[in-house]
């Protein structure tokens, strides 16, 4: 499942269902919050579109999406740091096995 802000979801017509999540904001950690799911296609940075993912709305000024292992696992991921360059690459789909050795 991702999340998404509600900025992204003012558009969308159809509300999935409404889930009650757990807060860590509240001070047990125990709260629960009413929030909407929605059933999306995630467009991707590369182009590629991941299709009907259960995104689930949340407040957040610092991120847009929160993508979630059920979309990560579907292609192949890396993150490198040479020369103190971060780099993130993410393919879809897998296409083989990445090992750092």
């Amino acid at each position: 499942m991702g999340t998404y802000t509600q900025r992204h979801t003012d558009n969308v017509d159809s509300v999935v269902t409404e889930s009650y999540v757990y807060s860590p904001n509240s001070l047990s950690g125990k709260e629960k919050v009413n929030k909407n799911t929605y059933l999306i296609h995630l467009g991707l940075p590369t182009g590629d579109v991941v299709t009907n993912v259960i995104a689930m709305e949340f407040d957040s000024e610092e991120y847009d999406v929160v993508i979630g292992m059920d979309v990560i696992c579907q292609g192949d991921m890396a993150l490198t740091n040479k020369d103190g360059n971060t780099t993130f690459s993410y393919r879809v789909p897998s296409q083989e096995e990445i090992v750092f050795v």
